[in-house]
């Protein structure tokens, strides 16, 4: 099975980003997300303030991951 790599650079520390079920907080290595199954997914995501009590709208839309034709 060949996963797809959905790069996500230069994205805010403290962001959180999910995609499907899964949500992650950004840290500063954050580069993307790897390993995703050849599908349409949910990709969302939200800004927080650093202590994580605060949170802007959650903004999403769906992609449709497939493994380049190279």
């Amino acid at each position: 099975m060949q996963g797809v790599t959905l790069l996500l650079l230069d994205v805010p520390q403290y962001t959180l980003v999910g995609i499907d079920t899964q949500m992650f907080s950004v840290g500063p290595a954050f580069k993307g997300i790897k390993m995703i199954p050849p599908a349409s997914h949910f990709l969302y995501y939200t800004s927080s303030t650093r202590d994580g009590k605060d949170f802007s709208p959650i903004i999403g839309f769906f992609i449709d991951a497939a493994p380049s034709k190279c």
